[in-house]
């Protein structure tokens, strides 16, 4: 059985507070905004993981896991933080990805130490055809 909407926002509530990721950095629930922020959805095919804007629905990431939910949810969340991070710690000369991407495995690591290395392996394939450029 899947959690429901409210529990499910309580598992992203309490994750969201082991990094301090602000409110604006996490998606809505049961509805969508039609900006572009995500929103998660919950019913009998699963969990959904959705962004939507204007009316068109640009991605749907439809799961029964409810840990793979939580993950899709915070690699959006830590890519957005860790892009922040970027900006405040800029090195001149230095591909921005080199502290973005390290920053982003940091904050997943924090929640979930499989998370991290997912992350770290997904950098690590970008990076294979879209190599650091310093």
């Amino acid at each position: 059985m899947f959690l429901k909407l409210s529990q499910t926002k309580d598992r992203v509530d309490e994750l969201a507070k082991i990094i301090a990721a602000p409110k604006e950095t996490l998606p809505t629930f049961g509805r969508s905004e039609q900006s572009g922020q995500p929103h998660v959805e919950v019913d009998s095919n699963g969990y959904h993981y959705v962004v939507a804007e204007r009316g068109h629905e640009n991605s749907r990431h439809t799961t029964l896991d409810i840990d793979e939910l939580m993950y899709a949810v915070f690699q959006d969340v830590t890519f957005v933080l860790a892009c922040k991070y970027e900006l405040n710690h800029r090195m001149d000369g230095q591909d921005c990805r080199r502290i973005m991407f390290e920053h982003q495995v940091e904050l997943l690591s924090k929640l979930n130490q499989t998370w991290g290395e997912r992350g770290r392996l997904e950098h690590a394939q970008i990076l294979e055809q879209y190599p650091f450029h310093d």
